[in-house]
C-alpha cells in the first residue's frame, strides 16, 4: 500500500513536470511555473510519507498548511545535497567547531533561501499568482507576465534535482533532520 502511494505521487510529478514542460515550450511560463510547483509539491508528498517512515514527523504549526509542508520538504531535501557534501569534505566530527561550520554553511547557502520562501508562504502565494493575476500580494509587484522560461526551468531543475537523489539514504536523513528542527521551532526562523 505504501509502495503504490508513493508510485503515485512520483507519477503525478512526473506528469506534472511534462505538462510545465509543454506549457513552457508553447509560451504559457505562468501555468508552467504552477504546474512546476505543483510537481516539487508531489515529490514533496512523497519526502514527507518516506521520512514518517523512518519516524514520525513532529506536528507541525497550525500555519503551515499542507502545500507548505510539501514544499518544505523538497527545499530542505534539495538544502540536504551541499550539507551531506561539507560533512564529508571535512570528514565529519563532532567538534564544536566543525559544528559552527556547517551551521554558518547551511544559513548561508542558497538552498536556504528556498526554504525562507517557502516558511513565509511566499512560494505557495507566488503559486497562485501564476494563474491569478487578481491573488493579493501586497507590495510584491508581479503579475502573470512576469513569469518566464528561466523561472520555469529554475524549478524543472529542482524537482531533477530531487529525482535524481531520492534513492541517497543520507540525503533523506540529513533533510529530514532539518525539516524536524524547523518544525519544532514553533516559529517563522528558519533555525538548524
Amino acid at each position: 500500500m505504501a509502495r503504490e502511494r508513493e508510485q503515485v505521487a512520483l507519477e503525478n510529478s512526473y506528469r506534472l513536470m511534462s505538462d510545465a514542460i509543454l506549457l513552457r515550450d508553447h509560451g504559457r511560463n505562468p501555468s508552467a511555473f504552477a504546474l512546476a510547483i505543483l510537481s516539487l509539491e508531489a515529490l514533496g508528498k512523497l519526502l514527507l510519507w518516506k521520512w514518517e517512515a523512518i519516524d514520525a514527523i513532529p506536528k507541525a504549526p497550525r500555519r503551515f498548511t499542507y502545500h507548505i509542508r510539501k514544499q518544505l520538504a523538497t527545499a530542505y531535501f534539495i538544502a540536504a545535497g551541499p550539507v551531506v557534501e561539507k560533512i564529508r569534505g571535512n570528514n565529519y566530527s563532532e567538534s564544536p567547531e566543525f559544528l559552527d561550520v556547517l551551521v554558518n554553511f547551511i544559513a548561508s547557502s542558497e538552498a536556504t533561501k528556498r526554504v525562507i520562501h517557502a516558511t513565509i508562504g511566499a512560494v505557495e502565494k507566488t503559486k497562485h499568482l501564476a494563474l491569478y493575476d487578481e491573488v493579493n500580494v501586497p507590495n510584491v509587484g508581479l503579475t502573470t507576465a512576469d513569469f518566464g522560461r528561466a523561472d520555469v526551468n529554475r524549478l524543472l531543475s529542482e524537482a531533477r534535482a530531487v529525482l535524481d537523489q531520492l534513492d541517497k539514504r543520507e540525503m533523506h536523513l540529513v533533510g529530514r533532520a532539518m525539516y524536524c528542527v524547523h518544525l519544532t521551532e514553533g516559529d517563522s526562523r528558519v533555525s538548524f
